[in-house]
């Protein structure tokens, strides 16, 4: 009799704590199409005469994951960032490849990111903006991305 109770607590305790809990954000798939080296992005934008973002991000930034939550895994971010060559830099993501290091030191130096999440927007013209950001909804990224353009 106790067992079958305790099967019960434990079998309904699980599909209660199932259904109660969200995608964690890593679990979440993000839609925006990246490139992963700024040279390359560079030179894709030129040729497909876009503007370029660069995105400084970490993985253990919780206003970074806040990004990916809802932003980067939006249909509406999604089509949004085909306007542009969208490139994205992590510099926390494998501290011991030096090469990697160096290559986002020089990076953060170039754009002068001194925190994350930051956004560096190149455009064709020639000009260029960074700022830092946070989002709660997919059209904050958008609406503060559309500022450089107003």
């Amino acid at each position: 009799m106790y067992q079958k109770l305790l099967i019960l607590i434990i079998f309904f305790s699980s599909t209660c704590l199932g259904f109660s809990q969200e995608k964690s954000t890593d679990e979440l798939t993000e839609l925006v199409e990246w490139v992963y080296n700024v040279d390359e992005g560079i030179k894709l934008g030129e040729k497909a005469d876009k503007d370029v973002i660069i995105y400084f991000g970490m993985k253990k930034c919780v206003p970074c994951r806040f990004i990916k939550k809802y932003a980067f895994v939006t249909e509406e971010f999604k089509e949004y960032s085909k306007k542009f060559v969208m490139v994205k830099i992590y510099d926390d993501l494998d501290k011991e490849n030096t090469e990697n290091q160096e290559y986002v030191k020089k990076y953060r130096e170039i754009y002068g990111i001194e925190s994350v999440p930051t956004m560096v927007l190149l455009k064709r013209n020639g000009e260029q903006d960074s700022f830092f950001t946070y989002v709660r909804k997919p059209d904050d990224l958008i609406n503060q991305i559309e500022e450089y353009y107003n």
